[in-house]
């Protein structure tokens, strides 16, 4: 968001029809590269999550590991 945020500030609005105009080409300005780096960090931080409830843990079981193990890529 940072990114396209910024691309959006530099461009000139006058009009209505411009901040939309300039919305798009802000969010189309963004490389792809950009979107994945920023999907894969942000997997990275839901992942212990979701790994809790793959081994079988539920509830406040889940959310104790997740506590526990936030520094950690993984729930052990």
């Amino acid at each position: 968001w940072g990114w396209c945020k910024y691309c959006y500030q530099q461009a000139p609005k006058n009009t209505f029809d411009g901040v939309k105009k300039a919305t798009y080409v802000a969010f189309d300005a963004c490389p792809i590269d950009v979107i994945c780096f920023f999907i894969n960090r942000s997997w990275r931080f839901m992942s212990p999550s979701e790994n809790a409830y793959h081994v079988g843990l539920t509830g406040k079981a889940a959310t104790w590991a997740v506590c526990k193990q936030k520094g950690h890529c993984s729930v052990s």
